[in-house]
């Protein structure tokens, strides 16, 4: 549970529990799923097929059908009985409270994604079961049902490698803002409601590191910002970042990085910069990264000719880099920290909070971090002419009143709205001050919170024009067109009916920062004037 003051902020709710089985050659079909469900395997062995995932599913895994979804369930593997636990079940956010008046949003982001969970759930996951099954018959209180959910979910969360917990981001998100106070895995672990001991053991499984470790290695961060960016005193630094004194600092910082604060010091103003993310921030500062990643480099499309020589991380050895400073985005947290440490000894490796920030106090963040301010500031300015110039020529052609939103699908049958800080939604609202859809506006952008929503409840958060983003090289932007073409969904909305509908590419639109921001910014615009491309 994740409390907000001494309210509750996500409320689980048991929608419907039963345990149900499949005879031998036997198909079952699930095609009218309006809540989240999820299905417990108990035993046998079946075939499962999940929109187009496909699987063979065993005692303790586990299916998470979102609304919309199709799954077809086959026993065709053995002659025994499939059994099976099937729970429908909802999660409400706490979006506002107004004179002691709570309100609540249905929303799925911190529930199992769409698909198949083959690590086997534990034997606990059994029993909860059976206890939600008691309580749901004999019309038991919602709270011990709330906690019992909970922990279905914790444990899920704690089964699935593929995916950080969403308990555990909340908690680091945390420490990131709290890293100067004192601050203890017990404390930690009776805020998110955990037993101490077995709080220790799923925070390495799910980060990789021991709780200490990277309480630790934040500190050491934060104090690497302060040693490029002022001349505090080492003890003064060493109170801001949580340590007592600047001798237990130094001490940690050597075992970390390698290097005494004093020399990391001496990094000011670096030259080469291996950039694993960020890299319309360096383009905007005149500075070149010498390398990214393959991944990065490919989905900067707008980029590409700027980028022309910047190497590929995975094809040459670091250390024959020569970096002087290498830059990494804080979600690096959730790799193998031994990856962290490696770098560290090739050279110094500073993380870089990402996703939650403006973007143009990003970028001065970057300036005065690299010793390049008026750099940053003199970008700053020409861009803000720029968005002054595209305001203009907007409100000669768009109707007063009208609202605009960014939406970017998958292949889960799910849609992201993103905020502000993603997919250079900042342009559209922080820059061109455009209007958001009232519940964009409110669950999104108030809420400072992507919402993920299931393509039925669109018309719901549908926008004058709407700004669609898919991948391109995938082909699914393609298919989203021509679902946009035929899905009885789409025609109902205006902004379809009025060919307001946009088309971006993932590829140009996944990463927003400043240089890139700055060419979004021109294609959006070309957009919402209906003007050809060049």
């Amino acid at each position: 549970m994740i409390k907000s003051g001494k309210y509750i902020k996500l409320i689980n709710v048991l929608k419907d529990i039963k345990i149900t089985e499949i005879k031998p050659k036997n198909v079952l079909i699930f095609n009218t799923i309006k809540s989240p469900t999820l299905i417990l395997v108990v035993k046998g062995e079946a075939e499962a097929n999940l929109n187009e995932l496909q699987s063979s599913i065993v005692e303790g895994n586990l299916i998470s059908i979102h609304p919309g979804s199709l799954l077809r369930l086959k026993n065709s593997l053995s002659d025994d009985v499939f059994e099976y636990y099937q729970m429908t079940l909802e999660q409400y956010e706490l979006t506002s409270i107004l004179d002691s008046e709570l309100k609540y949003h249905l929303q799925y982001n911190n529930l199992p994604q769409n698909g198949f969970l083959t690590e086997k759930l534990p034997h606990r996951a059994f029993m909860i079961m059976k206890e939600l099954m008691d309580c749901f018959s004999s019309m038991e209180e919602d709270d011990r049902i709330h906690y019992l959910l909970k922990e279905f979910l914790e444990l899920y969360f704690s089964t699935d490698t593929r995916y950080p917990s969403t308990v555990f981001s909340s908690t680091c998100a945390y420490i990131d803002e709290h890293f100067h106070e004192k601050i203890t895995r017990t404390f930690i672990a009776e805020m998110i409601g955990y037993n101490p001991r077995y709080f220790s053991a799923f925070f390495k499984k799910q980060m990789g590191w021991n709780f200490s470790d990277y309480l630790a290695y934040v500190r050491v961060n934060k104090a690497k910002e302060y040693l490029l960016t002022s001349d505090s005193p080492l003890n003064d630094i060493a109170y801001k970042v949580g340590y007592a004194d600047g001798s237990s600092l130094s001490k940690k910082f050597k075992s970390l990085v390698g290097m005494s604060p004093s020399d990391f010091r001496l990094k000011r103003k670096p030259e080469r910069i291996i950039a694993l993310q960020f890299l319309g921030d360096m383009l905007a500062l005149g500075i070149k990264p010498i390398a990214s990643t393959a991944e990065v480099l490919n989905d900067s499309q707008l980029l590409q000719a700027e980028l022309n020589g910047v190497i590929d991380v995975g094809k040459v050895p670091l250390d024959e880099l020569a970096a002087d400073l290498i830059i990494v985005p804080t979600y690096y947290y959730y790799a193998n920290p031994e990856r962290i440490g490696q770098m560290e000894k090739i050279a110094p490796v500073l993380m870089v909070n990402w996703g939650n920030s403006d973007l143009l106090k990003e970028l001065r963040f970057f300036g005065e971090l690299l010793g390049r301010e008026k750099q940053a500031e003199d970008w700053i300015i020409a861009f803000k002419e720029k968005v002054q110039q595209s305001k203009r020529r907007i409100e000669q052609v768009k109707k007063q009143n009208e609202t605009v939103a960014l939406y970017e699908f998958w292949d889960d049958q799910y849609i992201r709205i993103w905020d502000r800080t993603a997919r250079a939604a900042y342009n559209l609202y922080d820059m061109l001050e455009l209007a958001a859809p009232e519940r964009v506006q409110r669950e999104v952008l108030d809420a400072q919170n992507h919402l993920v929503i299931p393509e039925d409840r669109l018309p719901e958060y549908a926008a004058d024009h709407m700004f669609i983003i898919a991948c391109e090289k995938s082909g699914y932007l393609h298919r989203v067109k021509k679902t946009i073409e035929n899905h009885p969904i789409w025609s109902s909305i205006p902004a379809v009916q009025k060919q307001q509908i946009y088309f971006l590419k993932q590829e140009e639109f996944r990463f927003c920062e400043a240089y890139a921001l700055e060419k979004q910014l021109e294609i959006q615009v070309r957009h919402l004037l209906k003007e050809k491309e060049d």
